[in-house]
């Protein structure tokens, strides 16, 4: 979730989702803030690519926020950067 700065204020995960999801009667009383929670660990796009496979593996997640200036630019994902360097590997073979 982004305030009206862009700035990243929260993350909601499906794992927290799901207890409720198919309960209708709880739609009105659980609220997008009670789901919400600060990622573990957040990436820069001036950080090396060492660095951001550390905090892949220190946050034990597979998707991480980039903040550039405190504002919300997108998500990268491990299984991105793995596959990018699969594929430029197989190119010097």
């Amino acid at each position: 979730m982004l305030n009206e700065k862009q700035e990243l204020v929260g993350l909601i995960h499906l794992d927290h989702v799901r207890a409720t999801i198919f309960q209708t009667e709880l739609y009105e009383t659980v609220h997008i803030k009670d789901l919400m929670v600060m990622p573990s660990s957040t990436i820069t796009p001036q950080e090396s690519l060492h660095g951001v496979l550390k905090k892949f593996d220190d946050a034990n997640q597979w998707n991480l926020p980039v903040i550039e200036n405190n504002r919300y630019v997108g998500f990268v994902s491990k299984s991105s950067i793995l596959s990018k360097y699969r594929e430029e590997l197989m190119q010097t073979i």
